[in-house]
């Protein structure tokens, strides 16, 4: 990730009694209840029964274009980064607690604040719930809604939120999946089902079975509320080995998606399992009162790919990398009988297409494939053999490359049918070294392994998305992990423990992309954060900022990146704090071509975040591609 500005975020902790004098106005309360409380500044912390606000200041600035909703999401996960329980189920106090983003200019500061433990954080928005007699209320009206639960009139009371059982995010307090550590324990799966209603949203229901004791995992929409129309809302829970069934219905037996579209709406409903796509039900134009989707939780260990045993990379996180990838073993024979490697290299030409030729080496500099300048223009061909495993370079020539001032021309290098390395702008000559039949899960640590864990599932979310103009029907594109760009992020993490004592954090000078984190402090904040948490910090945190607020978001779910690498330092300062240094490398690099994309005006950055390639940084990391 390169250069950003990161708002500046001040947080001041007072009383209730000092609130009403200075900025309370309007403001009342009920025992506990907050009746009213403006929920774009301010969030509360309530400790022994006295509640504190804390003023979020600058969190918006008057060029803000989010929604209510989203900046409620943005508060919620600030706290987060301020609140954190310590090992006994206490929440810990904010003293002392520094944990930086780049730049070095308008970094997050900490004010002083109150000693006390604080027994319940929580956020402070539209919608409250009382948690013991589960009631929802308005904040401009205290009467519970549909108090006995009855069903409301169509077009009456909504959820305010995005969540299937209420509120603005997924960590609703109904909500298993646990919002810290969002990967679930060992053996645990993940369910998490998607939901868009049509127009007649007040007819639509659903509920999660576990079919072993026939139990209700969850339902909705929560008694006496509707669904929004139109409206897209999700949820995630954590669930033990067995077998579950998701079911939608339609209490108006036509469907979510049944007339026309322009009148009736067009809903979905989709659910996933361990974050790959167990059924769905889309653009289903048929009438029907209830559809189910089965899914069926198998132990990790019987997903495992096994195909190394090494002995650092053998434990959970390694073993849930292996349960969504799988290290080639080789595709065809070779003439000894072995089995090979199928390297395809896919090549389209410009106009010029008599000047472009290739050549595949060995690490001998033996010649194993290659092809002269016999394309016409605006051609494509296609060259494949069986190559051994061992390591090997692609040299494509071309006067001035094949892309793009002469046409869209490419190049494309396929091992075992996933493709390894690409490019087509370059001048004279472009190599990539290239790995075949290189287990390189089996060469991560466990820490490797939840890093990597930590980026893959958001980018399965995000890929598989859809943002209508700016990006629909993508694949998802996963990393591989490369122990080179580790090295490279190792060597700058020890840099950075030279400026422990300094505010923010100073970029390397490298063509890589590049992620950066800090924690500085006693106890619990100078702790080794979850891998999971410091990415969290890079994409949750950013997902309704605006470009280039959300550069590090950008870098991590980058389409065309397709490596990365995680490095972390520590030191302990004369202070008796511990400084910690998190630094994550990318190949190729993200944040490209964004002026060209006017990625400022709204969601424009997505554009280029999702093109298949772009031209910034060397596809492959140092020492090569690989499988």
């Amino acid at each position: 990730m390169k250069s950003i500005t990161i708002l500046s975020l001040v947080v001041v902790a007072v009383s209730a009694q000092s609130l009403r004098g200075e900025w309370a106005d309007g403001v009342e309360e009920v025992g506990e209840q907050i009746e009213f409380f403006p929920n774009e500044e301010y969030v509360v912390a309530r400790s022994g029964g006295v509640d504190r606000r804390i003023l979020l200041e600058g969190v918006l600035d008057e060029n803000d274009t989010t929604t209510d909703e989203e900046d409620e999401m943005m508060a919620t996960r600030m706290m987060e980064e301020y609140f954190v329980e310590d090992g006994d189920g206490e929440f810990v106090d904010v003293v002392d607690h520094d944990y930086e983003f780049e730049p070095a200019a308008d970094e997050m500061e900490m004010a002083e604040v109150d000693n006390s433990d604080y027994a319940d954080v929580d956020i402070v928005g539209n919608l409250i719930e009382d948690d013991d007699e589960h009631e929802f209320y308005w904040d401009e009206d205290d009467e519970p809604i549909n108090k006995d639960g009855s069903a409301p009139e169509p077009g009456t009371v909504t959820i305010e939120g995005n969540h299937l059982l209420g509120g603005d995010t997924e960590d609703d307090l109904y909500d298993q999946y646990e919002r810290r550590t969002a990967t679930c324990g060992n053996n645990m799966g993940e369910i998490k089902i998607i939901l868009k209603t049509d127009m007649y949203a007040y007819e639509t229901s659903w509920s999660l079975v576990n079919k072993s004791n026939g139990k209700t995992i969850a339902k909705g929409p929560p008694a006496g509320t509707n669904y929004a129309d139109s409206r897209i809302y999700s949820g995630r829970w954590c669930v033990p080995v067995g077998q579950y069934r998701a079911v939608v219905r339609d209490r108006g037996q036509d469907g979510m998606c049944a007339g026309n579209p322009s009148i009736y709406g067009c809903g979905y409903f989709k659910a996933y399992l361990n974050g790959q796509i167990a059924g769905q039900i889309t653009n289903d134009k048929s009438r029907w009162s209830a559809k189910q989707i089965e899914m069926n939780h198998a132990p990790i260990s019987s997903r495992i790919d096994g195909t190394s045993t090494n002995q650092s990379g053998s434990g959970n996180w390694c073993n849930k990398v292996r349960s969504v990838m799988k290290v080639p073993q080789g595709t065809c024979t070779l003439p000894n009988g072995q089995r090979g490697h199928r390297a395809r290299v896919v090549i389209k030409v410009d106009k010029y297409g008599k000047e472009t030729s290739w050549v595949v080496k060995d690490q001998n500099g033996n010649v194993r494939m290659k092809m002269g300048a016999i394309v016409a223009a605006n051609g494509q061909k296609v060259v494949e053999d069986c190559l051994p495993a061992g390591t090997y370079s692609l040299t494509v020539s071309d006067m001035d490359g094949i892309c793009c001032k002469h046409g869209q021309g490419h190049y494309k290098l396929y091992i075992d049918g996933k493709e390894t390395a690409g490019g087509g702008s370059f001048i004279g000559k472009d190599t990539r070294q290239f790995k075949c039949g290189y287990d390189w899960i089996g060469a991560m640590s466990e820490r490797d392994c939840e890093w990597w864990f930590a980026h893959d599932y958001r980018r399965r979310d995000w890929h598989n998305r859809c943002y209508g103009n700016l990006y629909c029907n993508k694949s998802y594109r996963h990393l591989k992990y490369s122990q080179t760009l580790k090295a490279a992020a190792q060597k700058y993490a020890n840099t950075l423990l030279g400026t422990c004592d300094s505010t923010g954090i100073k970029h390397d000078s490298t063509d890589q992309g590049e992620n950066l984190a800090k924690n500085k402090g006693k106890g619990s904040w100078g702790r080794q954060y979850p891998a999971e948490l410091v990415t969290k910090r890079f994409v949750d945190n950013e997902e309704f900022w605006p470009w280039n607020k959300n550069a590090h978001l950008t870098q991590a779910l980058w389409y065309s990146t397709r490596y990365m690498g995680c490095a972390e330092s520590k030191k302990i300062t004369s202070d008796g704090s511990t400084c910690r240094f998190q630094v994550c490398r990318y190949a190729k690099a993200g944040n490209c071509l964004m002026g060209k994309y006017n990625a400022a005006q709204g969601k424009n950055w997505m554009k280029p975040m999702m093109m298949d390639d772009s031209p910034c940084g060397p596809t492959c990391p140092p020492g090569g591609c690989h499988n």
